[in-house]
């Protein structure tokens, strides 16, 4: 919308100019003023945006790439803004194509919304087609980081639909059309707790899309401002109007192998890393995460970040991001977890394939 008004601003100069150069001694500047907001005035008669508020039946999608905070601690600022840009310019592309609308971005995080231009009586299937090719396009996004030395991003993705309240908030300067409900809230909430590569769907979205969707294991989740939990599910693909599979990034489940070795953390809240540092002790590791026992209570679906000491595999030092995906258990005076990795850099994920390799070719597994 703000390009929108920059446009018919623009277009107003460009008129007054061609004005001005047909007329020998141009104008004076109080009919000049006079005249521009007039022409303005024609202009914005067509773009303005009502600002009477309704309620729309919507779906919204939240895709947030993973991984994002420690992309921004290892590359520059130009790195990083060329690898969203390159990333928002397909997703854009895609989001169009199935009738969205992108309605925020915010750093790393996009949010659409299906039905908000027009009505749209398949609003539902259309954001879950959206979001399954979203995921398809991570490779072809990843293909172009890599050709640039970048390294692989992954999103992971919530959706939810409802009736929401929709229209246009902001002066005149500044007008910005928006969408107000607990299901705008719900899918941020839902998209917090999905993985890497993953989508997660409300129930409502189920239960619209039941024969035209693929589903796998349903997750009941604590998120805040509800007291209760809710269920969500995993989308694994679509069956209409064609088959479309969401891509597996990665293996979930890997051989995992007996280990003690120490591990400070710190916990992440809304990105963010908090300064207080706790030590725990990793009892196995596999390819893609890692089990340990901690000293404190961890929120299930929640990130940490870990100096993890990989001497001890072989490696360096690294620091290595990661999502509790399994209940807590009480361990003595700690609680034993399991956890995926969310962002590892190459060298790490070598260092800890190579042990496993190795632990793996001697029986101690």
């Amino acid at each position: 919308m703000v390009k929108q008004h920059n446009d018919v601003h623009r277009l107003t100069d460009r008129i007054m100019g061609e004005i001005q150069s047909s007329l020998s001694q141009g104008l004076e500047n109080s009919p000049e003023t006079q005249l521009r907001n007039r022409i303005l005035a024609v202009l914005n008669q067509k773009t303005n945006l009502s600002r009477s508020l309704e309620q729309r039946p919507m779906t919204i999608i939240m895709a947030d790439i993973r991984g994002f905070t420690a992309l921004a601690e290892r590359h520059p600022p130009e790195a990083v803004f060329e690898t969203l840009d390159c990333h928002l310019g397909v997703m854009a592309e895609i989001i169009a194509r199935y009738g969205g609308m992108i309605d925020k971005v915010m750093g790393d995080c996009i949010m659409v919304l299906f039905g908000a231009r027009e009505h749209q009586d398949d609003h539902v299937q259309r954001a879950l087609n959206c979001a399954v090719e979203m995921q398809q396009a991570i490779g072809r996004v990843n293909r172009n980081n890599q050709e640039r030395g970048f390294p692989p991003i992954y999103m992971g993705i919530g959706i939810d639909t409802g009736t929401v309240a929709a229209g246009v908030i902001g002066p005149d300067w500044h007008r910005e059309y928006t969408v107000i409900g607990p299901e705008v809230n719900m899918a941020a909430r839902i998209e917090a707790h999905a993985m890497r590569g993953q989508i997660l769907i409300s129930q409502e979205c189920q239960t619209v899309a039941r024969d035209d969707i693929l589903v796998g294991e349903s997750l009941e989740l604590q998120v805040k401002g509800r007291s209760e939990t809710i269920r969500v599910h995993e989308l694994l693909g679509s069956k209409h109007p064609y088959l479309m599979m969401v891509p597996r990034c990665e293996l979930r489940k890997s051989p995992r192998v007996s280990i003690r070795m120490p591990c400070y953390f710190q916990r992440l809240q809304q990105k963010k890393v908090l300064p207080q540092m706790h030590l725990g002790q990793v009892v196995d590791v596999g390819y893609h995460g890692l089990g340990m026992i901690s000293p404190v209570h961890l929120e299930l679906r929640g990130e940490i970040k870990m100096a993890l000491s990989l001497q001890l595999l072989g490696g360096m030092t690294s620091d290595v991001y990661a999502r509790i995906v399994s209940p807590l258990e009480q361990e003595g005076s700690g609680f034993r977890c399991r956890m995926e990795f969310t962002d590892i850099d190459a060298e790490g994920q070598q260092t800890i394939k190579r042990f496993v390799d190795s632990q793996l070719g001697s029986g101690r597994a």
